[in-house]
């Protein structure tokens, strides 16, 4: 009974969403303050705009891998000079151990 009782909700709620698409598009156009191709206008434009900055933000997060790759490059550097100037394994994995626990701690 359970099933039923959220399929008939399910059901309910699509009808009053597809409901008050189909009120609300004709509504909107008419109380719009543009004419129709004003507004068809105004929507490129700002779809545009949109677009532009969807790009910029792909752009900056493809760039953080890159970042994070070159900056574990210059850690691992940097703990291979530390480990070749070590007598004892140990001292150079609790070396490495405290710089990974410092930059989980900080953020990028």
């Amino acid at each position: 009974m359970g099933k039923q009782q959220d399929d008939a909700n399910a059901r309910s709620f699509l009808g009053g969403l597809l409901l008050g698409l189909l009120v609300s598009a004709p509504v909107a156009a008419w109380l719009s303050p543009y004419s129709g191709h004003r507004l068809r206008q105004e929507i490129r434009q700002r779809g545009q705009l949109i677009v532009h900055r969807a790009g910029e933000t792909v752009q900056q997060v493809s760039q953080i891998p890159a970042r994070v790759s070159e900056e574990v490059g210059e850690q691992v550097g940097q703990l291979q000079d530390k480990v070749r100037g070590r007598d004892s394994l140990d001292e150079a994995l609790q070396e490495g151990r405290s710089i990974a626990a410092q930059r989980r701690s900080t953020p990028y």
